[in-house]
């Protein structure tokens, strides 16, 4: 009689039982997971302390005067395309400088910039065109921020202090035949 079963039927039922154990397995492990999901989140909320209520009641419009957005204003004083030679190529410069200025001082930096745009683009442009390339590719640009910070005070005649610091939003360079 065991003969008289064919081949077909005897490995049908092995097939599935390997199926079943994969699917339980799989189940297992990810019953496992969300466990250990849950278990981990209880452990650290239980361990971890509360945050302290107090430390947000300084928090609000002070923020703002500790952060001195109010003391200082951004002022854009010079956009240009400046070519510079040293490298033996000649390489253009889109150049963008701005000043970080006292708010007190504003309205009179701002009438100097528009009286006076044309000299400031000079100055700037005297600077990059004689800028080393080295001082142009330095990641921060101090040197040439220290030059061009010389340059504008001696313009402004700023003994007061007007202008805190010279900015680069913007340097692009290109080479000149392009």
């Amino acid at each position: 009689m065991a003969d008289a079963i064919p081949a077909e039927e005897q490995a049908a039922p092995s097939s599935e039982s390997p199926k079943k154990g994969r699917r339980k397995m799989i189940v297992i492990i990810a019953a496992l997971m969300v466990a250990e999901g849950v278990v981990l989140f209880l452990a650290i909320n239980m361990l971890s302390p509360k945050p302290d209520p107090t430390l947000a009641e300084g928090m609000g419009e002070e923020d703002e005067d500790d952060a001195k957005l109010n003391q200082f204003v951004e002022v854009v004083l010079s956009e240009v395309q400046v070519s510079n030679r040293k490298e033996g190529r000649p390489y253009v410069y889109h150049f963008q400088l701005s000043a970080l200025i006292s708010a007190e001082h504003k309205e009179r930096v701002e009438k100097f910039i528009a009286a006076r745009q044309m000299l400031i683009n000079d100055r700037v442009q005297t600077v990059i065109r004689a800028a080393d390339p080295k001082d142009l590719n330095e990641p921060s640009l101090e040197t040439i921020k220290r030059q061009l910070m010389f340059e504008i005070r001696q313009l402004m005649g700023d003994e007061e202090g007007m202008i805190k610091e010279v900015l680069i939003p913007k340097l692009l360079q290109s080479r000149g035949s392009l």
